[in-house]
């Protein structure tokens, strides 16, 4: 059963990114949960390079294997394609799969699973009140949707999972931002 586990781990890469000092609290809770759960599943955080010198060996004591990756060009939600492109650059399988988790979020469970998600699907997390967003009509503008229309759901960038086949999806997703 440990091979089976640590085989879908090495083929779930973890990327998240924090550019605020202030919710750094977040992020190590999010580093610790993986580090109990999955401990196996790469992780990487994209950080500000100074928060790295800051934080670096405190985020290291919470997860050993966490790989801390300096990103200065891109900050706010913006930054979530730009990393997971890069993480995808970094990665050499076809079938592994970048897992962006948002920092305010914990795996409350062993996520290595998540690797078997069907290859040709994006993975990505629910609203929970899909009218409820400040952002919903320039979203709306960009997709070329009426605006302010109501939805019965939408998608959420907390949690997003992509392979090397999604590449250019995420590309488009960039130039959206």
């Amino acid at each position: 059963r440990r091979a089976s586990r640590a085989g879908r781990s090495s083929r779930l890469h973890v990327v998240t990114r924090e550019d605020r000092v202030a919710e750094f609290a977040g992020l190590r809770l999010l580093l610790a949960s993986l580090h109990r759960f999955s401990p196996d599943v790469r992780v990487s955080a994209y950080l500000l390079s100074d928060h790295i010198a800051a934080e670096g060996e405190r985020l290291r004591s919470i997860h050993p294997a966490v790989r801390l990756v300096p990103m200065d060009e891109v900050n706010g939600w913006a930054c979530k394609p730009a990393v997971l492109l890069d993480a995808l650059a970094q990665e050499t399988a076809d079938d592994t799969m970048v897992l962006w988790i948002d920092t305010d979020i914990l795996a409350l469970r062993d996520i290595a699973a998540l690797a078997e998600t069907p290859r040709d699907l994006v993975l990505v997390a629910e609203e929970s009140n899909p009218n409820d967003n400040s952002e919903i009509a320039r979203r709306q503008a960009y997709l070329g949707l009426p605006a302010g229309s109501a939805r019965t759901s939408t998608i959420s960038s907390a949690v997003v999972g992509v392979r090397h086949r999604h590449r250019a999806l995420v590309e488009e997703w960039r130039r959206g931002v």
